[in-house]
């Protein structure tokens, strides 16, 4: 520190007594900085496929040096804006479609499932004049949705999607080596959405709640009437519909209660007499102004 020449004392003293720093790995911007500026100083030019290898290594989940001296540490949150930054860069080029499939890779191992689902649908529409690449992220986005829906406790809404999107890959894409197991998928989801409609009836039966238990047992029937639930759910609703009725019935008393009492009230209610207009204005006795009526004249005496 002694001889750095253009350095305040104060840091200089601080040097040599010995400075605590925390050394982080760079973030995207700063690494993609370094490395254009480590390849502007070497005279090389840092094309896409070169910044797409480097992202592949991200992917994989390796831990290396580029140019022999920037540690390069793994990181999904990295890789996704870096692979962000090769399609940006060259979205119709030859890594754009493989850079754009990587970041739904990227968020898939974050378990961040919503949006590798919008990565591999952009993929999807940015590049459907690719069959190749269109067939895979339509599939992946199925598969992606898939998993979100396998975590849910209740709501299937993602089963749904999942189902969406294999229909419509199997539809777009009949030849595909995948049909088979897109169908495999779809069956499997449909049971998940029984399932779902299933614990969902018994949240409701355990809450007393007949009628809406009633209603979530037909449902996982009519999602999947073969599923391993749908004995227990015919089961449950043999059991379950008298008391439904007889709590439907209840309610339908009670409403009609309040409606009576309403009616009550209104009619008991003492009526309102009507406005009356404001009464005219009393006119004014005073006489006119002008000659009086025995015209006589002002200072003489009648």
């Amino acid at each position: 520190p002694q001889e750095i020449g253009k350095l305040e004392p104060r840091l200089r003293t601080r040097f040599v007594q010995g400075l605590t720093v925390d050394v982080l790995p760079p973030d995207v911007e700063t690494m993609m900085a370094i490395l254009a500026r480590k390849a502007t100083a070497q005279r090389l030019h840092l094309p896409a496929d070169v910044q797409y290898a480097i992202a592949q290594r991200f992917l994989a989940g390796q831990r290396f040096k580029v140019f022999g001296m920037i540690p390069l540490f793994r990181n999904m949150e990295k890789t996704a804006t870096m692979l962000g930054k090769v399609v940006g860069n060259g979205p119709f080029n030859e890594t754009g479609p493989k850079a754009q499939m990587d970041i739904g890779s990227a968020q898939e191992k974050l378990k961040h499932y919503p949006d590798a689902v919008k990565a591999y649908e952009k993929a999807a529409d940015q590049y459907f004049d690719q069959p190749l690449v269109a067939a895979d992220a339509t599939f992946k986005a199925g598969k992606a949705w898939e998993k979100q829906a396998l975590r849910a406790e209740y709501d299937q809404s993602k089963a749904g999607a999942a189902i969406d999107l294999f229909k419509d890959f199997i539809e777009l894409f009949p030849d595909d080596k995948r049909v088979s197991e897109a169908n495999n998928a779809i069956s499997v989801m449909r049971v998940e959405q029984a399932r779902g409609a299933y614990e969902t009836g018994r949240f409701y039966e355990r809450n007393k709640r007949w009628l809406g238990a009633v209603v979530y047992y037909n449902e996982s029937l009519q999602r999947d009437a073969n599923s391993p639930y749908a004995e227990q759910c015919r089961q449950r609703i043999e059991v379950q519909k008298p008391l439904a009725d007889a709590q439907a019935k209840r309610i339908t008393e009670y409403e009609e209660r309040v409606r009576q009492r309403s009616r009550t009230r209104s009619t008991n209610a003492p009526a309102m007499s009507p406005k009356l207009p404001p009464p005219p204005a009393p006119q004014s006795t005073k006489a006119p102004q002008g000659n009086t009526p025995d015209n006589s004249t002002p200072g003489k005496a009648p």
